[in-house]
């Protein structure tokens, strides 16, 4: 029996064996917090560094060991108010705590029909009797915390930076939450700056490891660098390991060649001005698109942009029927046809209009458009694969990845001759 209070505790032969190995001394050293009438604990610095010999002490398996964190505390429940632990569910289903440990985690194929029963039966038993295992315990115990931090280029300044890597983010969280993990969202805005003090989500190993989206501040990177061994990079750095890029070249080639094709012997290129912090697609798509140029030996107009894609009037009003307008993405390739539009111009029939790049929510407005297609979805499955690959494997090289796009033909290209 222990006492903390005005409140007893209740431990079992075997929670009293675990909690003496956690705290050898005559009294156990429990920190007990009275919240609303239900006692919570507070596992002790000192417990986690002996987890590693427990069962070298003990002769209890590691899923005894596992059952008693993962069920309500330290396996204690308060006297007349008993909670579920994983042991209730294995006596009430017939099983032993370990094949109900496995279920409840995950860790339990099932293929054969007595395993699927055997998994549904645990499943409603646990759900009936209200069964909710320590997350914090379960990550004490595995020395994960199966959580994983999604870096973005956002800040409070600029919030909607790169929306396109929304898609990135849905196609990441959906494998690795198909895998048991939880995915957190963090700006740069919040670390940035060499005088900044470090997140405590770096410092404390609240994540087992990161993956960056877009490109990121020096300061940035050398912190990433600094405190996690195992971060994914995409469509950000290059690397030979642990990158995944798109083939922004081939894009710009694609793009050029498409209005080359279609007989547009004068190409205009509306884009980003190039500055120290930009994307790397900016300058790799107009790289492209000037080396399919120069193969044909036609020259390629400039219109650069800076901050925002505001379209002036005097910018489309020189377009015609032999002009082909390569914009950096479907927000541009937008207000270039609005601008257009104004002077009684239309895209597809008075000049050519293709985009570098298309976004889920632009295809709802201008879903004509000319353009190449990039499966983002996938890169960000492809990115938690190679996440959980760096998990499964720590010493294994998992070799960068450069992804292609597609070309939508769309309704933009105006009709003409085919080379």
């Amino acid at each position: 029996m222990l006492r903390a209070g005005n409140i007893r505790y209740e431990l079992s032969e075997r929670d009293h064996a675990i909690t003496w190995l956690l705290y050898p001394c005559h009294t156990p050293r429990w920190q007990v917090a009275q919240h609303h009438g239900t006692a919570r604990f507070r596992i002790l610095p000192q417990s986690a560094r002996r987890l590693t010999w427990i069962r070298r002490r003990s002769n209890l398996s590691l899923n005894c060991i596992e059952e008693v964190f993962l069920g309500n505390g330290l396996g204690v429940t308060p006297t007349g108010e008993k909670m579920a632990t994983i042991r209730d569910i294995a006596e009430e289903a017939g099983l032993s705590i370990g094949t109900v440990s496995k279920i409840l985690n995950g860790r339990r194929k099932r293929t054969r029909s007595d395993v699927i029963r055997n998994a549904e039966r645990v499943n409603a038993i646990a759900k009936r009797l209200n069964f909710r295992p320590s997350g914090a315990a379960r990550a004490m115990v595995r020395q994960r915390s199966l959580n994983v931090g999604i870096l973005i280029r956002n800040t409070q300044s600029h919030r909607f930076h790169f929306l396109a890597a929304y898609e990135l983010i849905l196609g990441i969280n959906e494998r690795l939450q198909s895998a048991g993990y939880l995915t957190l969202l963090l700006r740069v805005g919040d670390i940035a700056g060499k005088d900044r003090e470090v997140p405590r989500i770096f410092q404390e190993r609240l994540i087992d490891g990161l993956i960056v989206i877009s490109g990121m501040p020096t300061d940035v990177v050398d912190k990433v660098e600094t405190y996690f061994d195992q971060a994914i990079w995409v469509e950000s750095l290059w690397h030979s390991h642990k990158c995944l890029r798109r083939d922004e070249f081939a894009v710009g080639k694609m793009a050029a060649r498409a209005l080359m094709d279609a007989g547009c012997d004068q190409l205009l290129w509306v884009g980003y001005k190039p500055v120290p912090s930009s994307h790397y697609s900016v300058a790799k798509r107009l790289e492209g698109v000037k080396s399919a140029a120069d193969a044909a030996v036609l020259a390629v107009k400039e219109q650069l942009l800076e901050g925002d894609c505001s379209i002036s009037e005097d910018m489309v009003r020189g377009l015609t029927a032999q002009t082909g307008v390569i914009a950096y993405n479907s927000l541009m390739a937008q207000a270039v046809a609005s601008a257009a539009s104004l002077l009684g111009l239309c895209a597809g029939r008075d000049f050519s209009l293709v985009s570098c790049d298309s976004e889920a929510d632009g295809l709802v407005t201008f879903p004509q458009l000319s353009r190449a297609e990039f499966d983002r979805f996938g890169m960000g499955v492809a990115a938690a694969d190679m996440f959980l690959q760096t998990q499964s494997e720590p010493g294994r090289a998992c070799p960068s990845r450069m992804f292609s796009s597609q070309w939508v033909p769309g309704q933009t290209i105006r009709p003409g001759r085919t080379t």
